[in-house]
């Protein structure tokens, strides 16, 4: 008895310290912490000591996988020869490969196919196991939420970011195809399975099915025979939004555009920057697809500044910035109608989208919010007083009016506070103090 249990504490030291076992690689700057098969556990950035962690368990990564149809294969490591890990499926050979260029972070993947055949997956990709998930406080304030991820016909760019403000960025001189997110599930018995809302990685979809968004690379849907695709993606910590101006450039050696917001009324001057280290060819397209060629209004350094003022038209506008090395850039904004137009329409979709009655879900009935706050600066609209006869109806289905409490699904506590909310301003809207007496009455609701 006494040798099995010796030889299974053997085994399990064994394993514990195979797995357990890390590689680092570092500078004066960052400690990239490498697992057996290729994964990272962390990346320590020194001068800021924040950690970017990885999944162990749900989502480890980088790490290969491939879609066929509905199926998703993850790829298991191969070997591994320093920084450098082999993976094999079929006839493709995948690699990652992390090096310390310049004091840049980066990591290469590659991936051949032997095949006598072209390669056309659904999607291929990494994995990048960045661990996303905010389930709860105070957890979710060091979270890298993946804030803006974006893919130009010529490179990619984007970034995470934390509620305390840290910033991870990524970005590739190389195009990828798409990108995409991994989601929790909730109701774990395949074939039962249902996907939550919660992100908890990221993927990078080097190869992905046409079609694909227009300002996407279109080439990006299949491996030829005997070629050999390489993507370069570098990661590293920025201080704040204005720095990614700087650093997007460098990662990409692409034009950077950058804008102070994304709209503006009919008439305005819509201004922006674009920032690049070579001369930049600037032209911005109408909605009705009338090109402008545009000069720049001063240019200081590696950052060029526009004026646009041939705003006269609603609608959608595209920027397309192009550098003399053939890389592209592009950006919209979008020329919108005054701000009361659109809460005006808010109010008539409120009507015809009816709200549903539903006793589980708030999202089915809080376009009341909009009907009722809208309706204090445009009482004459008609669909204000329709959405109060739905409002009437709905009211009573969802919450009991004797014990005010609701009838079901109790623990979702923001179905209880979001009628307060839709109540308060609807005594704001009709003066009815009833009102307020039931939403006193659902905030003493335990």
């Amino acid at each position: 008895m006494k040798k099995i249990v010796i030889i299974i504490i053997l085994v399990t030291i064994y394993f514990s310290t195979v797995f357990a076992q890390t590689k680092t690689i570092e500078n004066d700057r960052w400690r990239l912490s490498l697992r057996k098969n290729g994964t990272i556990e962390s990346i320590y950035f020194k001068q800021s000591k924040n950690s970017v962690v990885f999944f162990s368990d749900q989502f480890p990564g980088p790490a290969w996988y491939v879609q066929t149809g509905d199926k998703v294969t993850e790829v298991p490591t191969l070997r591994g020869d320093g920084n450098k890990f082999t993976y094999l499926y079929d006839r493709l050979v995948l690699s990652i490969e992390y090096k310390d260029e310049d004091g840049k972070l980066l990591l290469i993947a590659s991936v051949k196919n032997n095949d006598n055949v072209p390669f056309q997956p659904t999607r291929l990709g990494l994995r990048l196991g960045i661990n996303t998930y905010m389930n709860k406080y105070p957890d979710w304030e060091s979270k890298m939420f993946p804030t803006l991820m974006r893919c130009e016909k010529t490179h990619f760019w984007g970034y995470f970011m934390s509620p305390l403000g840290k910033i991870l960025v990524i970005a590739g001189p190389d195009a990828i195809a798409s990108w995409s997110h991994n989601y929790s599930k909730v109701g774990l018995r395949p074939p039962y399975e249902m996907g939550g809302h919660r992100i908890t990685s990221v993927n990078l979809d080097f190869i992905n099915t046409l079609p694909l968004p227009e300002r996407h690379p279109q080439n990006l849907w299949q491996i030829k025979t005997g070629e050999t695709k390489t993507f370069r993606i570098y990661l590293d910590e920025i201080e704040n939004l204005d720095k990614l101006a700087q650093k997007i450039p460098e990662f990409t050696q692409a034009p950077f555009i950058n804008m102070d917001k994304t709209s503006n009324e009919k008439g305005d001057e819509f201004n922006f920057a674009v920032h690049s280290a070579e001369t930049v060819n600037t032209e911005i397209s109408s909605p009705q697809g009338k090109y402008t060629l545009l000069k720049p209004t001063s240019h200081s350094g590696s950052r060029y500044l526009y004026s646009f003022n041939k705003t006269q038209k609603y609608g959608l506008y595209h920027i397309k910035v192009s550098s003399g090395s053939a890389k592209v850039s592009e950006a919209s904004f979008y020329v919108r109608k005054p701000y009361d137009w659109y809460m005006q329409k808010a109010i008539e979709a409120v009507v015809e989208f009816p709200q549903k009655a539903s006793k589980s879900h708030c999202e089915s009935w809080y376009g009341f919010y909009t009907a009722f706050a809208g309706g204090k600066y445009f009482p004459d609209n008609e669909y204000v007083k329709k959405a109060d006869e739905q409002f009437q109806k709905i009211l009573p289905l969802v919450f009991d009016t004797v014990r005010y409490e609701p009838y079901e699904d109790k623990d979702r506590i923001q179905n209880t506070s979001s009628m307060i909310g839709i109540l308060v301003d609807r005594y704001q809207l009709f003066h009815d103090k009833n009102d307020l007496k039931e939403a006193l009455a659902l905030a003493d609701f335990p």
